[in-house]
């Protein structure tokens, strides 16, 4: 595994010497903590039978720059599973991309999948069913877990949704909300296969 960075995102590129790359977009926040492992120890099987996988953070998310309460996130966020499918192009000379995408992962996988003819296959990892979903699950986990941690010191108030110490804004709420992978996928047409 080697790191990278592009566009002003932290990516860890795992070697394969096959002809198709992979690039796993995760989640969010404590989701995106609590998977890391899980989809590291995933892209190394994947390297190990020869694709060449690229792992990445969101911009302002991890360790790329930027902050994950700045404006317009889902558009940022999309637009760097799009920067991730050209590098992995690009550094292993792959043409054809299987694009991965767990929880807020793959909302955002399937609209950059419709709309590129360089994804053959999308592997969605326990999707939610739509953006209000994964928004509503996002409240359950700030209701349970940040309600028995003490206020944040900052006296700032904060227009947005925190879960487990991640904010999202609320215009990215509102944005992740209007995500129907449903609807994507009925306008699908370039895609060899999907797992879900």
């Amino acid at each position: 595994m080697r790191p990278l960075v592009f566009d002003g995102m932290a990516g860890w590129l795992h070697d394969g010497a096959g002809d198709r790359g992979v690039v796993i977009a995760g989640s969010h926040g404590f989701e995106d903590l609590c998977s890391r492992k899980f989809l590291t120890l995933l892209a190394r099987r994947l390297s190990a039978n020869r694709l060449p996988v690229l792992q990445f953070d969101y911009p302002g998310c991890g360790d790329s720059l930027g902050d994950h309460t700045d404006p317009d996130r889902v558009e940022a966020w999309t637009a760097g599973i799009d920067k991730a499918v050209d590098r992995v192009k690009a550094e292993t000379g792959v043409t054809e991309v299987v694009l991965l995408g767990f929880r807020m992962g793959a909302l955002l996988a399937m609209p950059v999948a419709v709309r590129r003819d360089d994804i053959i296959e999308l592997v969605l990892l326990a999707p939610a069913p739509s953006g209000k979903t994964f928004v509503r699950e996002q409240v359950g986990l700030s209701r349970m877990v940040d309600a028995a941690l003490p206020p944040p010191p900052s006296t700032e108030p904060f227009d947005g949704l925190q879960a487990a110490g991640f904010r999202m804004s609320r215009a990215t709420v509102e944005d992740l909300k209007s995500l129907d992978p449903l609807a994507a996928a009925a306008a699908s047409s370039g895609l060899r296969r999907a797992l879900v």
